[in-house]
């Protein structure tokens, strides 16, 4: 399909969308410091903020880009301690999360409020749709605990997010540029978080499968996966982590053997929990695929 031409009336309610965000984005921000811990909470946040305040390694899978970008923000956020600084960079990524559901949600609103045939010159409401979607998510109880202090499920969730905004927009223009930087925010999604591949598996086929004309060429398919592969980059730093190793770090990540040795592929793969678990234990040996079943279902039920 040929990429949307906006009506004048599109154009100037995306343009009154995006201050309305602007403003929105300010708004979920405020909130999330207010209510931000001072200093170090409570479960693994203590372990992340120590290896990302000596450049250690985190426990598996060792959350690189978590623990690299969370320690340049001890660096260059300059109030408070670097209790308060880790934790506001997770309230930004928490924000910034918050603000890519918005506009993702809004040029969809923009685009499939046409099926009704409305005037150019009617307010379409769109932005108000895409603040209550966003706000919903970003202020429920569980996305709201995590969005607070220092964990990795706020980064998780900002590329969620911004894949979820990139789709969108790749679906009205069609443009390989942003296909490429799709595919670059799966990488570095899955630097921060494995459990990302739910989400970016059936999405990122959806995406090929709606511009296979383009996306399946040789050269531009190998394209992708080089930005995917540059997307995963950030694990090159267990390699040097390790022979950093503060007190504290998990394991010797600077091999690529070791099983059933502690190494590269054992933290990668998360093999001390199990790969397919959450955590340590024999509790979840049946409850990976009775999820996945849950997940499979949900999924196709609420696209159709």
């Amino acid at each position: 399909d040929a990429p949307i031409e906006w009506s004048q009336g599109e154009q100037q309610e995306l343009a009154t969308g995006r201050m309305i965000g602007g403003a929105y984005f300010a708004v979920v921000l405020a909130l999330y410091v207010k209510t931000m811990h001072p200093t170090v909470a409570g479960g693994d946040s203590g372990e992340l903020m120590g290896a990302a305040c000596e450049l250690g390694t985190a426990h598996p899978p060792g959350y690189p880009l978590f623990t690299m970008i969370s320690w340049l923000g001890t660096k260059v956020i300059p109030l408070g301690t670097p209790g308060y600084r880790l934790n506001m960079v997770t309230v930004l990524f928490a924000a910034g999360g918050a603000y890519f559901h918005y506009m993702g949600t809004l040029l969809w609103h923009v685009q499939h409020v046409r099926a009704y045939g409305m005037k150019d010159d009617a307010w379409r409401g769109s932005a108000w749709v895409a603040i209550m979607a966003s706000a919903l998510v970003n202020f429920g109880p569980l996305v709201w605990m995590y969005s607070t202090h220092a964990e990795v499920f706020a980064l998780n969730n900002f590329f969620v997010a911004l894949l979820l905004y990139l789709v969108v927009r790749y679906t009205q223009e069609r443009s390989l540029n942003l296909a490429r930087l799709g595919a670059l925010c799966i990488g570095l999604g899955l630097s921060n978080q494995h459990t990302l591949i739910l989400y970016a598996l059936p999405l990122s086929g959806w995406m090929v499968w709606l511009g296979r004309k383009e996306l399946l060429d040789p050269g531009v398919f190998l394209q992708l996966i080089g930005c995917g592969l540059l997307g995963l980059s950030p694990y090159l730093y267990l390699f040097w982590s390790a022979t950093n190793a503060p007190l504290g770090s998990w394991g010797d990540t600077s091999t690529l053997s070791g099983w059933p040795a502690v190494g590269f592929w054992t933290h990668f793969l998360r093999r001390e929990y199990g790969t397919f678990s959450l955590y340590s234990g024999n509790s979840q040996r049946n409850e990976l695929l009775e999820s996945l079943t849950l997940y499979s279902k949900h999924a196709v039920n609420d696209t159709l």
